[in-house]
């Protein structure tokens, strides 16, 4: 588990992103950015929000996106049309290293299957970064095999920051029967699900997390990181 250094505080700073490609890369959902001569854009301003609450950069061919939870960073991958693009058989790692340690910690990538049918699949990083600050720490990732015929491989620095998460109620049917069945507890009561009467779900991002009664719902509102973390765990292909 990563440690976080106790002699700094550091204030909150906007999502860095530098992709280099061997070709110009552009930041954010809806190509805000500007060239420099180096060869790279850089993002003015904050970035624009994934589909997942995450930040989006733009390659030739594709869009990744970023999303930093406390115990499992996630990555995305959409066209330029915004259509999911299955991460099977993409590798890589990432390197993390936190602001005042020269130490730096690697973690690989590997691929998540969607939980159920219709959900989007993604790579995975399982790293507990729930005692990083925003902005104390720089990720460099590099993906490899990537689904696009100009390019095949990604490097890029960023600096940390948990996404934002939009937190709804979903309607619980059969097909969330399995879910309820592997995550057996509600993160915000501690107590078996289905104790309280029928679970309810909801959707944390676009990740389901089940309640054990409405009356959980306003402290998920609140906290949805900590509650996320609490049932986040590592899975593999």
């Amino acid at each position: 588990m990563l440690s976080q250094p106790t002699t700094r505080r550091s204030s909150i700073v906007l999502f860095a992103f530098s992709l280099t490609l061997g070709m110009a890369a552009s930041y954010a959902w809806a190509d805000e950015g500007h060239n420099h001569a180096d060869g790279h854009n850089h993002a003015q301003g904050a970035q624009a929000a994934g589909h997942h609450g995450g930040q989006v950069a733009k390659t030739k061919d594709l869009c990744l996106e970023i999303v930093y939870q406390p115990k499992e960073t996630r990555i995305y991958l959409y066209d330029h049309a915004h259509n999911h693009l299955s991460a099977r058989g993409i590798t890589g790692e990432a390197s993390l290293q936190i602001r005042g340690n020269d130490k730096v910690y690697r973690f690989p990538a590997k691929y998540v299957a969607g939980a159920s049918q219709g959900d989007h699949d993604y790579l995975a990083v399982f790293a507990d970064v729930s005692n990083i600050p925003d902005g104390d720490m720089q990720v460099t990732m590099h993906l490899e095999n990537l689904p696009a015929t100009s390019e095949r491989t990604a490097h890029f620095t960023q600096t940390f920051a948990l996404a934002k998460l939009n937190v709804s109620v979903a309607q619980l049917t059969e097909g969330d029967r399995a879910g309820v069945a592997r995550q057996q507890v509600c993160p915000v009561m501690g107590t078996k699900l289905g104790s309280h009467g029928t679970p309810i779900k909801m959707l944390v991002g676009d990740q389901p997390l089940y309640l054990c009664c409405k009356g959980c719902i306003r402290k998920l509102e609140a906290d949805p990181q900590t509650y996320l973390a609490k049932i986040s765990s590592p899975r593999g292909n």
